[in-house]
C-alpha cells in the first residue's frame, strides 16, 4: 500500500511538473491576465520550489546528454550575466535582466528534471490551449496592442503550435471519425489564423511540418505515412488554396505573405540583418549584452545574429552547440511515437519564430521546447 501511494505522490508531482512548463510555452497568451513582470515572478518561485523539492526528496541522475545541454546551456547564461561587466557597451535594465534570470531558472529546471515530465498531457494541453484561444477569438475576441506585436504573438504563437501538433497526429493511426475531427480542428486553427495579421504562425507551422515530413522519408517507421500525406495533402492545399486566393482580403496572414513578395522584400528583415552582420565583422569578439540598443537601435530579429553580436564568436559556438544537440535528439525522437517526435517539433517550431520575430530576452519558451526534447 505504501509503495502505491507514493506512485501516487510522484504522479501528481509530475504532472503538477508539466503544468508548469505549459504555463511557460503559453507564456505569451498568459500575459493577458497578468502583467509580465507578475507572471515572470511567480513562475520563477514555482520553479524553485520544485527545484528544492525533487532535489531533496527524489535526487536526480543525469544523463550524458542532459548534461552536456546544461554545460553548454549555463555557460551561455553565465556569459549573459558576465557581458554588463566584461564588454564596453552592454545595456543594463531591470527587465532583461529579470527575463534572462527567467530563462536561466527555466532552462536548468526542464533540463534537469525532464524525465518527470509528463509528455502525453504537455501536448494535450498545448492543443487544446490553441484551440481556446480560436474559440475566443472568433466570439468575444480580445483587445491587442499591435505596436507590441500581441496581434501575431498572443494569438498566432499557440495557435501555431497547436496547428503544427494536430498536423503531427497524421503519423498515428485513426478512425474516421478521429480523422474528421482532426480536419475540423485543423481547419479551425488555420482559418483564425489566416484571419490573423501575422505571417510566422502560418509559415512556420507548415514549414516544421514539412521539415519533419522530409526527415521521415530517412526512416522505415514513417516513410509510407509521409507519402500518403504529401499526395492528400497537396489535393487538399490546392482546394483549400483557391478558397483562400479567391477571398484573400479575408486572409489577412496570406495577404501580407503576397504583398511581401510582390513588393520585393520591402518588409524584409535584410534591413535589419545587413547592419548586424557589419558591425559583427568590425568586432567578431562581441560588443555586450543587449548591445544592439547602443550598436543598432533594434534588436536585429534574428537570434544566431543577436547572439553574435552581443557575444561574438563564442556565444555563438556554445548557442550552435545546444541546438547540435537538440538535432541530435530530433534525429533520435522522429523515430519514436508521437509524443516524442511533437516535442521535437515545438523545438523546432519555436526557434523559427524566435529566429525572426523575437529577441534573445524573451527566448525563455525555446530553450524550454529544447530541453524537453531530451526526455528519454
Amino acid at each position: 500500500m505504501n509503495v502505491l501511494g507514493d506512485l501516487q505522490e510522484r504522479y501528481k508531482a509530475n504532472n503538477w511538473f508539466t503544468v508548469v512548463i505549459f504555463s511557460t510555452l503559453s507564456l505569451p497568451s498568459i500575459k493577458l491576465v497578468y502583467s509580465s513582470a507578475m507572471l515572470n515572478a511567480g513562475l520563477m518561485v514555482i520553479y524553485s520550489f520544485y527545484l528544492l523539492h525533487f532535489y531533496i526528496t527524489d535526487p536526480v541522475k543525469l544523463e550524458n546528454r542532459q548534461r552536456i545541454f546544461l554545460g553548454l546551456f549555463l555557460l551561455l547564461i553565465t556569459l549573459v550575466f558576465l557581458g554588463y561587466f566584461i564588454f564596453p557597451y552592454s545595456y543594463f535594465s531591470i527587465d532583461k535582466i529579470v527575463k534572462y534570470v527567467f530563462i536561466f531558472i527555466a532552462g536548468l529546471t526542464v533540463a534537469t528534471f525532464v524525465e518527470k515530465v509528463n509528455i502525453r498531457l504537455l501536448i494535450n494541453l498545448m492543443i487544446i490551449w490553441g484551440l481556446v484561444l480560436c474559440v475566443w477569438k472568433l466570439t468575444i475576441g480580445i483587445r491587442l496592442n499591435f505596436d507590441k506585436g500581441q496581434t501575431y504573438l498572443t494569438y498566432g504563437m499557440p495557435i501555431g503550435c497547436s496547428l503544427l501538433l494536430l498536423l503531427l497526429r497524421v503519423f498515428q493511426k485513426l478512425s474516421w471519425q478521429q480523422i474528421t475531427v482532426l480536419i475540423v480542428l485543423i481547419g479551425l486553427n488555420v482559418f483564425v489564423i489566416l484571419t490573423s495579421r501575422g505571417r510566422s504562425s502560418i509559415i512556420f507551422p507548415f514549414l516544421s511540418f514539412g521539415i519533419i515530413l522530409f526527415a521521415t522519408f530517412f526512416t522505415k517507421k514513417n516513410k509510407a505515412v509521409a507519402t500518403k500525406i504529401l499526395v492528400t495533402g497537396g489535393v487538399i492545399g490546392l482546394v483549400a488554396g483557391s478558397y483562400v486566393l479567391a477571398n484573400l482580403e479575408m486572409f489577412k496572414s496570406l495577404a501580407r505573405v503576397i504583398a511581401l513578395v510582390e513588393s520585393g522584400g520591402e518588409d524584409s528583415r535584410l534591413d535589419l540583418w545587413i547592419p548586424a552582420v557589419q558591425a559583427i565583422s568590425q568586432n567578431p569578439f562581441g560588443y555586450g549584452t543587449d548591445a544592439h540598443e547602443y550598436v543598432l537601435i533594434h534588436y536585429p530579429h534574428n537570434i544566431f545574429l543577436e547572439i553574435t553580436l552581443a557575444y561574438g564568436i563564442i556565444g555563438l559556438l556554445l548557442f550552435l552547440g545546444v541546438l547540435g544537440l537538440t538535432f541530435q535528439q530530433f534525429r533520435r525522437n522522429i523515430k519514436r511515437d508521437i509524443y516524442y517526435l511533437s516535442v521535437s517539433s515545438l523545438g523546432l517550431y519555436f526557434l523559427l519564430s524566435w529566429n525572426t520575430s523575437h529577441d534573445f530576452a524573451t527566448a525563455t519558451i525555446p530553450f524550454v521546447a529544447f530541453a524537453l526534447s531530451l526526455k528519454s
